[in-house]
């Protein structure tokens, strides 16, 4: 079943367009996919948040009127204002009801797990949406998985999920979806009240106190911090020094793209280490560097931009890769001009959408990132524009150079260390 979402089209690209539409409660996008030439179309803000107030949400699929023609889509790619949070431009693609798609579909919990009721445990997600792949007319609106016989020791995992006819369930089978955290009030509870010492911690706590330690606890216990005492991480010969992960957007459409000169980088990395990228489960094209004192996992995400932290945080977790430091993300910096490369740790995510959703899976912004200058659009084009628009000429020359330094920066964050590859890299 679709829903209809109206559109209008013929409206000029460019900045102050842009800003004069979203003022109206408008709100720029375009429509693209299977063959068809981009459609710069607006939408009025009201009607696409009822579009997509459903119990689909955001992977509602569309019937958008165009014009005098019905095109079936999905939101491939909602851009927001950095500090306001609302909607500035979406990126519609159009589908085939009956071709398979892959799309991200939320998980939701149900019943009262046995180690609540029981043992005093947490129920931690650790994950809050599953990558699937089925037809569009066949995509689940969630995916319900009944926590209620877990126990202690119980985990659930990717091979778990049982999933309706049709769809299939994207990355590891190892994954772990579900598992209990122990928030350490059943030995609390066996401790005889006479023998613990006087100023032990939590004692004589009310179960409010108990309930914000455990929050902190998984707080804590998030991907950075969080060893699952249940999860059996892969490991392969030498651990990897670092997982270097370059964003960008799949498909030939976005090759040569400012967007896309993450991948650049990557696939230059690959290329001077003699090694090749293939597909994997984890939803991103993977390689392994074994040179000298060098041992790096390669990756680019096969998923969309905005969906980065789905192909980065399982990795993370399968190479055991759990300081944010041994983490480095090459990515186009919209702040920089084009030709400057910067290393920096941590900070702000200046509204990248991909960082965005590193950072939601990661529960932290600490990770290394490579930064490669693209500029900020000229007044006669809009930011998503800009960033999704080819490059040739001289522009490319400039990113082509940009790329192989993003390049030699990796290296020498691999082989010197963070301090020295800032130290050449961010003073030229």
């Amino acid at each position: 079943m679709t829903t209809t979402l109206k559109t209008q089209v013929g409206r000029t690209t460019g900045s102050p367009e842009a800003r004069r539409l979203r003022g109206k409660e408008h709100i720029p996008a375009v429509l693209y996919g299977m063959g068809m030439t981009p459609v710069s179309i607006t939408v009025e803000r009201r009607d696409l948040r009822i579009a997509l107030s459903g119990a689909a949400g955001s992977n509602t699929i569309l019937e958008l009127h165009v014009d005098d023609k019905k095109y079936p889509a999905i939101v491939k790619e909602m851009q927001r204002d950095p500090i306001k949070r609302t909607v500035s431009h979406v990126d519609f693609m159009q589908i085939d009801l009956n071709v398979e798609i892959t799309m991200a579909v939320p998980v939701h919990l149900t019943g009262t797990a046995k180690a609540v009721n029981q043992e005093g445990g947490l129920v931690d997600a650790a994950i809050d949406r599953i990558e699937v792949r089925a037809a569009a007319n066949n995509i689940p609106n969630e995916i319900l998985i009944d926590v209620t016989d877990m126990n202690m020791q119980s985990v659930i995992r990717l091979r778990d999920i049982t999933l309706p006819k049709g769809v299939t369930a994207l990355g590891d089978d190892d994954l772990v979806i579900v598992t209990v955290l122990d928030t350490g009030s059943t030995a609390a509870a066996a401790t005889p009240a006479g023998d613990a010492p006087a100023d032990a911690a939590g004692a004589g706590e009310a179960p409010c106190c108990r309930r914000r330690q455990a929050s902190r606890l998984l707080v804590r216990m998030a991907l950075f911090g969080r060893q699952a005492r249940h999860e059996r991480h892969e490991r392969r010969g030498t651990p990897f020094t670092a997982l270097v992960v370059g964003l960008g957007n799949p498909g030939r459409e976005y090759a040569g793209t400012r967007h896309n000169v993450g991948f650049d980088a990557i696939e230059l990395l690959a290329a001077r280490y003699n090694v090749s990228l293939k597909s994997s489960k984890d939803r991103a094209l993977t390689a392994e560097v074994h040179h000298q004192d060098v041992h790096i996992l390669l990756a680019m995400p096969t998923t969309y931009m905005n969906e980065s932290g789905n192909a980065v945080g399982p990795l993370a977790r399968k190479y055991a890769i759990t300081d944010p430091a041994k983490i480095i993300v090459v990515h186009d910096e919209l702040d920089l001009e084009p030709g400057v490369v910067r290393v920096k740790i941590g900070g702000g995510l200046a509204g990248h959408n991909g960082l965005r959703s590193i950072n939601q899976h990661l529960k932290t912004q600490d990770f290394i990132r490579v930064r490669i200058g693209v500029g900020k659009p000229s007044t006669k084009e809009d930011g998503a524009d800009h960033v999704l628009s080819k490059v040739s000429g001289t522009q490319r020359q400039t990113l082509d150079i940009s790329v192989q330094i993003a390049a030699d920066a990796v290296q020498l964050i691999c082989t010197q260390g963070v301090d020295a590859a800032m130290q050449s890299i961010n003073s030229k």
